[in-house]
């Protein structure tokens, strides 16, 4: 079964190869002076529902919190186009993670104060963690006509 950290480190490596640009890539908040451009990568929630027996139907939402270049009012510079770099990454729809390639919906999800929100949601079948043995068939009777 997959893990958060498994997908929040395959998101970090995708933004690292794809964006070499960037000054520094996280996985919290940037609370303190640091350089910019740079990158948060925050784990949102995650569940999951039944598909059948040994299946589960995995949701997991991670933001992308983008801090770039200030004006010297203190004005973010290029926000729509660091978005939009974010975004074009997973443009084929899908991210590897592990021996796996899960989809993915991508979105903006505005500005704040000093930085600018993408939001990534995945959507994707995985098996159970632990499945008890299922019984087997012992025997099988059928009757039928012929006409």
């Amino acid at each position: 079964m997959l893990t958060n950290q498994e997908i929040m480190e395959a998101v970090h490596n995708c933004i690292a190869e794809g964006l070499p640009e960037l000054c520094y890539i996280t996985e919290e908040f940037l609370r303190e002076e640091h350089k910019r451009p740079a990158v948060g990568i925050l784990h949102i929630e995650s569940g999951w529902r039944d598909a059948n027996k040994t299946t589960v139907q995995v949701n997991s939402q991670f933001h992308v919190v983008i801090y770039p270049r200030l004006n010297e009012y203190g004005d973010m510079i290029d926000m729509a186009r660091w978005q939009e770099k974010v975004m074009l990454l997973f443009l084929d729809g899908y991210l590897r993670v592990a021996d796996r390639a899960i989809p993915v919906k991508v979105s903006t999800a505005g500005t704040e104060l000093q930085e600018g929100y993408v939001v990534l949601q995945f959507e994707y079948l995985d098996s159970r963690a632990v499945v008890e043995d299922l019984p087997k068939m012992q025997e099988i009777h059928m009757e039928y006509t012929e006409e």
